[in-house]
């Protein structure tokens, strides 16, 4: 919607855990959209945080 418009800059989405889906995340990984989303805790989730490698996690900005 923003492109057809004609917006051409960075694209930034903040996905709140209460509307989230994974469809919408895909959808927006593959348009190129930078997003951030908050999920519920869970043991999954602290599991799947734990599994990312030291390398692969980058720094925060504005800190």
């Amino acid at each position: 919607m923003l492109r057809s418009a004609g917006h051409t800059g960075n694209v930034t989405f903040r996905v709140d855990s209460a509307y989230y889906v994974v469809g919408l995340l895909i959808a927006l990984r593959k348009a190129g959209a930078r997003f951030t989303v908050s999920v519920p805790r869970t043991v999954a989730m602290w599991k799947l945080v734990g599994d990312i490698p030291r390398a692969r996690l980058g720094r925060c900005s504005g800190r």
